[in-house]
């Protein structure tokens, strides 16, 4: 996308910007239709450019995966990303003028593609030594910003009873421990508050349920922190 007309979505340089508005207006029609929610006509457009040019095709297939995300082609937009990282492997995450969660979705794509070749041998002989994975952490956490986090599917917080006399107010952190299937398997609590409503607030977690978290697409363990508030 441009910003106020100048800047270029990948920020790759401000020449490069000004050249490509002179050479490729529909870029700009794409973007407009993108922006406008018209994803099936932005995808034609994009298919109509002419992507000879080496600072153009990027651009092209950065839209092209936002479209597709936008449409719920989860596949082929990774496709598109694994292009745009092919045609510009120095384009990071942070360059991209996109919502975050777009950003995300392209570092990790962006970081199996780049894995992917530090991993090929350098000559023709076969690698003889195998390249040992990392060990995956028992729970991902917010630290880790390769990982998609996990959606709310049902995250509902239980009213208080209402019993005279007692004073439910207080402020209470919950850890979540959200499996591969989305559900709940662990349940902690910390705070000052009522042990009755502490029960009922840790019952009702148990029965929470979410998208699971994804690493390179793949579902993950997440441990996700809730601060709730009783007033």
């Amino acid at each position: 996308m441009f910003r106020t007309g100048v800047c270029f979505v990948l920020m790759l340089s401000a020449t490069v910007t000004l050249a490509a508005q002179t050479r490729q207006p529909s870029i700009d029609q794409a973007r407009e239709l993108y922006y406008g929610a018209a994803y099936e006509e932005a995808l034609a457009v994009l298919d109509g450019i002419d992507v000879a040019s080496p600072t153009d095709a990027p651009i092209v297939e950065l839209y092209r995966a936002a479209c597709l995300f936008a449409l719920g082609r989860t596949s082929e937009a990774e496709q598109a990303f694994e292009r745009l990282v092919a045609l510009s492997p120095d384009t990071g995450p942070e360059q991209l003028d996109m919502t975050p969660w777009i950003a995300s979705r392209f570092a990790a794509v962006r970081a199996r593609v780049l894995s992917r070749v530090d991993q090929r041998p350098t000559d023709n002989r076969v690698a003889s030594a195998t390249v040992a994975a990392p060990e995956q952490p028992a729970f991902y956490t917010v630290a880790d910003l390769s990982v998609i986090r996990p959606v709310p599917l049902r995250e509902d917080v239980p009213e208080p009873p209402m019993r005279r006399g007692v004073d439910f107010t207080g402020t209470v952190m919950l850890q979540l421990d959200i499996a591969l299937d989305g559900s709940v398997e662990g349940v902690n609590l910390e705070g000052a508050i009522h042990p009755s409503y502490a029960e009922l607030l840790r019952e009702t977690a148990r029965n929470w349920r979410y998208q699971p978290a994804t690493l390179n697409t793949q579902p993950v363990k997440f441990r996700k922190a809730l601060r709730i508030e009783i007033r």
